[in-house]
């Protein structure tokens, strides 16, 4: 028995070609989305060049004054991904130690930065 609607092959080689593009310009486009964000690494040490676990980390963007927070991993660094283009600034804190500030620090579109933040004994 034969089917009344059979796809001849011209056709269906047409209709894989457009969904394979289609499927492409997907792809392409979310990983393109992905890199437009820009990413912010730091290592936080007292004066000693120790590395300070734990502090805390707050990044701020300058422009909306949204804020991240998180705290430094065992080797005294973090990491901000996904951040938007724009002027930032970020302040760390731990007991014992005075709280520092970087400010004016200027992520471009896929920007990796990374900054040394040093912090000094006291209150």
């Amino acid at each position: 028995m034969r089917t009344p609607f059979k796809i001849r092959k011209p056709l269906q080689l047409t209709l894989y070609s457009f969904l394979f593009a289609l499927a492409i310009l997907l792809l392409n486009r979310t990983g393109r989305a992905q890199t437009e964000n820009a990413t912010l690494q730091g290592s936080v040490t007292d004066p000693s060049g120790a590395v300070i676990p734990q502090a805390q980390v707050t990044v701020t963007n300058a422009a909306t004054g949204v804020a991240r927070s998180l705290t430094t991993n065992s080797a005294g660094e973090f990491t901000v991904v996904g951040l938007i283009p724009g002027t930032y600034s970020v302040r760390v804190a731990h007991e014992g130690f005075k709280s520092a500030e970087v400010n004016g620090i200027v992520l471009s579109v896929s920007a990796h930065e990374q900054i040394p933040i040093q912090l000094t004994v006291g209150t």
